[in-house]
Formats: structure tokens, sequence, C-alpha cells
């Protein structure tokens, strides 16, 4: 007598089949949950990681410009965004003057260009500009002595993030 399984017989089978198959499906239902629910938590933290690590990239760029953007050395400031350029995933670095004046940019086509999307206030935090998917855009201001000099723009990618 041979046993032909077919899914029409586990399911309309007998009672203690109907169980199992249900059981199964159960199990396997909740382990795709927690399995997805695991990696959206890894997500959310690599991406709350990356943020941090950028508000502190831009804050150190700022507290490390200001005395050149006091000055006005666009010499050492396009060696500052240059080599901030290096950092992985950076999109770009761009050091401006309190009126938007780009006095150096990690795509040197852009000297001397006016960016009007800065935040409204001169206060001393990094604000966030766009926080996509795709894009991380922040400004951090650029202080000395309490004066409001200009401000660092750092675009961080997030195709590293997702990969990850």
């Amino acid at each position: 007598m041979s046993r032909h399984f077919s899914l029409r017989t586990l399911l309309l089978g007998s009672l203690r089949r109907q169980l199992m198959a249900g059981m199964g499906i159960v199990v396997s239902l909740m382990m795709a949950m927690l399995v997805w629910q695991w990696a959206a938590r890894q997500h959310a933290d690599l991406k709350n990681q990356q943020t941090e690590q950028a508000i502190a990239l831009a804050e150190s760029i700022a507290l490390s410009s200001s005395v050149w953007v006091a000055s006005r050395d666009v010499a050492g400031l396009q060696e500052i965004a240059t080599n901030s350029a290096g950092y992985p995933d950076v999109r770009f670095v761009i050091l401006l003057d309190r009126q938007g004046q780009v006095l150096a940019h990690s795509d040197p086509a852009f000297l001397g260009k006016f960016m009007p999307d800065l935040p409204a206030s001169a206060s001393a935090e990094t604000t966030i500009i766009q926080n996509a998917s795709s894009l991380l855009d922040l400004a951090s201001p650029v202080m000395l002595d309490q004066e409001h000099l200009g401000w660092v723009r750092i675009g961080i990618g997030r195709t590293q993030l997702d990969t990850r």
C-alpha cells in the first residue's frame, strides 16, 4: 500500500495532520517575523550609529576649520574639504561663510557659489538637513569665541549602510 501525500491530503486529512500542518505554518511565520524584526532593528541601529559618526565628523571639521574661516584662507579650507571627503561613503564636504558662499568644496567646481538652504538660525548645534534613505545631509556651525563664522556641510551616502 503506497501512501501518496498531497496538500489536499495534508489539509483535509485527519485532525492530527491538520494540527501538525497548522503548527508548522505558525512556527514558520513566527520565525520569519522574528528575523524580519531583528533585521529592521539592526538597520535602525546602524543608521543611528552612522548619524552620530557624521555629526562627530562635521563638528570636528567645524572646530578645526574655524581659524581658517576667520582668516578666509581658502587654500587651507580646500585642503580640509579634500582630505575629509576621503572618509567612507562621504559624498561631499562643503565649507561656507555665514552668508552661504562656498569657500571650499570637495568638488572645486562649486567654489564661490552660494547655498541658500542652510539652517535659519546660527545655533551652536549641528542640524540635520536631510535624513533620507540614500543620503544624510547635515550642517554644523563654525564658531570661534562664541561668534558664528560659517558652516560645514557634509553629505553621507547610505549605500554602505544598506550593504551591511
